[in-house]
């Protein structure tokens, strides 16, 4: 940023963003629930006592209920991911939501700042301050903070594989890519979906360490968790998951009677270690997964649905990239599949839709550079993440609210990357490896 009252109006949306994100933090750890942590630290409490994660446990230990209504738990994730959260589970649940809702600002954070000193290095720390500022400011943001899912944590780990792999572009750095994309999947198994265009852009390296990256992990949980309970999720719950989340069926759902007895005020307070939390319903929560639209107007053809559509994608941007366009493959990979993961998961919700951040510098990068004969389209690409980072009360009730304005960023990202050939922001030929 080279005028000095942009410095200033970036330095003061720093400085009132990290008040706003703070204050918000220290509201919803003393206060609230914070509910998809809750199935987290049940699940790692589950495995930690010896029970299945992904089973309602109320009736053997009530400690490790996570306020799930049916007779299984709202745990959605592999057997390995519950591990990870044994440690927390040996602290106090208040405890353990103050240090993850730490982990969750500042991943977002470090992974912002990691992107947007490869991507816009003229910004200085003026451009940095800027983006994190917006960061702090943006809804998903705060609803991120208001639920603490595991969608932060995951960015960072891809915001790491990238990195390594721009600012090296060696093999191994691409590799350390694939091996990052597999520890995600791990997190956040809709990051599969990121895959095709491993294959598509022809990224050897990082198909290796992807596959390497995915042995290594499998035989970790196989070690440490065992065959039996990997088969139990693969084979009895992830069908389940798939087509309901965490949802069972009719017969499993669990009484009122039976829930109030558990914790007094449910379902508007449940209690944690004697502690009394509300139970924040916001009336956001819409859902950004495009493919999930398509697949309710598709007269039962869902899956065909659910794996036409990433491809049709990635091939979109093999199309704009692939054939020697203006974006470098790497960021090109990074942008893309953070995109196309929010837009054709079959869950995506308001919470993860910070994704769409990296962008921005991005965007900035680009307005320096060619700002004349794009401006329609950064006009555009602002616009959508405008409407994405603002809370919008009157669309209560409009589930796919976010579905447009991502897959108009997909669109228009690739129209930029179809450019001519520029000089990458790191200052190396574009598609240099």
């Amino acid at each position: 940023m080279r005028h000095p009252g942009l410095r200033w109006l970036a330095l003061l949306l720093f400085v009132t963003g990290t008040a706003w994100i703070s204050a918000c933090s220290w509201r919803e750890i003393t206060r609230d629930l914070q509910q998809d942590f809750d199935v987290f630290y049940s699940a790692g409490l589950s495995v930690r006592e010896g029970l299945s994660p992904y089973d309602n446990n109320m009736d053997k230990d009530l400690r490790t209920w996570d306020g799930n209504n049916y007779t299984v738990s709202g745990f959605l994730f592999p057997p390995l991911t519950a591990r990870l959260f044994v440690p927390l589970s040996t602290l106090s649940y208040g405890a353990a939501k103050a240090l993850w809702t730490l982990c969750t600002v500042l991943s977002i954070a470090l992974s912002l700042a990691l992107v947007t000193r490869l991507v816009w290095p003229q910004g200085g720390w003026a451009g940095l301050a800027g983006v994190l500022g917006v960061a702090f400011w943006y809804f998903p943001t705060l609803f991120q903070v208001q639920n603490e899912n595991i969608d932060a944590e995951t960015f960072l780990v891809l915001s790491l594989g990238f990195a390594l792999a721009y600012r090296h572009r060696a093999a191994w750095a691409h590799a350390a890519f694939g091996a990052c994309l597999a520890l995600a999947v791990v997190l956040k198994l809709d990051t599969l979906l990121m895959l095709p265009g491993i294959f598509l852009l022809r990224w050897r390296p990082a198909a290796a360490g992807f596959l390497l990256g995915g042995c290594l992990l499998a035989a970790g949980s196989l070690g440490v968790d065992g065959a039996a309970a990997n088969q139990d999720y693969f084979f009895r719950h992830l069908g389940r998951i798939f087509h309901s989340e965490n949802q069972g069926a009719a017969d499993q759902q669990l009484s009122p009677q039976k829930l109030a007895q558990a914790s007094p005020g449910y379902p508007d307070i449940q209690i944690k270690d004697g502690v009394s939390y509300t139970i924040g319903l916001q009336s956001f929560l819409g859902s950004a997964s495009g493919t999930g639209l398509l697949a309710s107007h598709s007269h039962g053809h869902r899956m065909l649905v659910m794996v036409l559509t990433p491809l049709l994608l990635w091939g979109l941007v093999y199309a704009a990239v692939g054939a020697g366009g203006g974006l470098d493959p790497t960021l090109a990979f990074y942008l893309f599949g953070l995109l196309i993961t929010l837009f054709c998961a079959p869950f995506t919700w308001t919470q993860r839709m910070f994704w769409v951040l990296p962008l921005l510098p991005w965007l900035l990068w680009r307005l320096d550079h060619r700002a004349g004969e794009d401006r329609a389209w950064l006009l555009g690409c602002a616009v959508c993440l405008a409407l994405i980072g603002l809370p919008m009360p009157v669309l209560k009730g409009i589930g796919f609210y976010y579905c447009l304005p991502t897959l108009v960023l997909i669109a228009a990202l690739a129209r930029l990357a179809a450019r001519p050939r520029m000089a990458s922001p790191a200052g190396a030929p574009v598609g240099a490896a």
